[in-house]
């Protein structure tokens, strides 16, 4: 929820405001589709995104990468067992139209499982624990979501529920600025870097589960440019 998404980054407004001695203020948008437009109106000066988004930010909208987590984002398919139902069509949540877990997991089906001829119907949850009470009220037979987002689902809620596949890492989540209201690429990458090197920094990566971060800069955005595509295709469908 949006709610989560800016208290998770808490110690980064933080960081941040203490280091540009002005007020920073954390906000997201009701969807990925909707979050990803507001990014190309340069709506943000610092973007913290999934992989595919960062393309179509830098490409579309000149933002510059500048850092991810050390650890890869995976993502998975749960069930209430862990095997993939075979019912038609397959009923499959996800979170968003342009969502990267969404993307990842409908690819696989389509390409990896299902074939050609798949049949299958998509829907989309706001986040993951309802994507999660869908598979267990039966109203959907397979939800994806990240990993991460799956270790923090209720032990009641996860306990009901199987993965059915799980993703090889990809590039996690990025973060990208925009030069601008007198900061220019040099001063967030030096405040980025000293957020990595805090006590600020290591609370955030504690409290989300996170190893560590790593230096990131375009040309590593090259493996999930035919996810950024699709994405893009999308958004310019449904404007």
């Amino acid at each position: 929820s949006s709610r989560v998404i800016i208290e998770s980054h808490a110690t980064l407004r933080d960081y941040l405001e203490n280091t540009f001695h002005q007020p920073v203020q954390m906000v997201t948008a009701p969807t990925f589709s909707e979050f990803t437009r507001r990014s190309l109106k340069n709506s943000y000066d610092l973007l913290i995104t999934s992989p595919h988004l960062a393309v179509i930010a830098h490409e579309h909208a000149n933002y510059e990468p500048v850092m991810t987590y050390a650890q890869g984002l995976e993502t998975v398919l749960v069930g209430l067992s862990d095997k993939l139902p075979e019912q038609k069509p397959l009923r499959v949540v996800g979170l968003d139209p342009v969502s990267f877990v969404t993307l990842t997991g409908l690819h696989y089906l389509k390409e990896q499982v299902l074939g050609s001829d798949y049949d299958m119907k998509v829907s989309y949850a706001s986040a993951s624990d309802s994507a999660s009470l869908m598979v267990t009220q039966g109203k959907a037979d397979i939800a994806i979501m990240s990993w991460p987002n799956y270790t923090k689902l209720n032990d009641d809620l996860r306990n009901k529920m199987a993965v059915v596949w799980k993703s090889e890492p990809k590039p996690s989540r990025v973060y990208l600025v925009k030069e601008g209201k007198g900061l220019t690429k040099t001063d967030w990458q030096n405040a980025l870097k000293g957020f990595t090197e805090s006590p600020e920094g290591e609370k955030h990566l504690t409290d989300n589960k996170l190893k560590g971060f790593k230096s990131f800069n375009a040309e590593e955005l090259a493996s999930v440019k035919p996810l950024a595509d699709a994405a893009f295709k999308l958004l310019e469908s449904t404007e």
